[in-house]
C-alpha cells in the first residue's frame, strides 16, 4: 500500500510539474497581433508550385518585442493569414530598436488555378488583400 501511495504521489508532483513547466513561456509573454501594412507576393504563380508571402509592418518599438508565427486558414480560393508577435513582460532592459516585421517568409502553394485572395487581418478585425493569378 505504501508502494502505491508513493507512486500516487510522484505521479502527482511529475503531472503538476509538466503543466507548470508548459506554461512558463506563456506566463512570461504578451501575445498581440501585428498590423500589417503591405502584402508582397508574385502577381502570378504556378499551380502546385511553393512560393513565399512577406507581409511589411511594425512589430514594436524596442527590442522586447519580436515576431511570433503566421497562423493560417485556406478557405475555397483564399488564404486568410493572422502575424502574430509576442513582447517579453519580465524584461525591463530593452535594446532600444523599432523591430519590423520585414524578413518572415511564409511558405506556401496554391492547389486551385484561377483569380486567389491573400488575406492578412488585421488588429481591428479588418483585412488587407492581395489578389494572384494561379495557373
Amino acid at each position: 500500500m505504501k508502494s502505491f501511495n508513493r507512486a500516487i504521489v510522484y505521479f502527482s508532483a511529475f503531472t503538476l510539474f509538466g503543466i507548470f513547466y508548459s506554461c512558463k513561456d506563456d506566463i512570461s509573454y504578451h501575445y498581440f497581433m501585428i498590423e500589417i501594412d503591405e502584402i508582397i507576393a508574385p502577381d502570378t504563380l504556378t499551380l502546385n508550385e511553393p512560393f513565399d508571402i512577406y507581409m511589411k509592418g511594425l512589430i514594436g518599438v524596442n527590442g522586447c518585442y519580436q515576431f511570433s508565427e503566421f497562423k493560417t486558414l485556406e478557405k475555397e480560393n483564399e488564404l486568410v493569414i493572422e502575424a502574430w508577435g509576442k513582447i517579453n513582460k519580465i524584461s525591463t532592459i530593452c535594446t532600444d530598436q523599432m523591430v519590423y516585421l520585414d524578413n518572415e517568409p511564409l511558405n506556401y502553394h496554391i492547389k486551385e488555378s484561377g483569380i486567389f485572395s491573400i488575406k492578412v487581418k488585421q488588429p481591428t478585425g479588418s483585412y488587407i488583400e492581395k489578389k494572384v493569378f494561379v495557373e
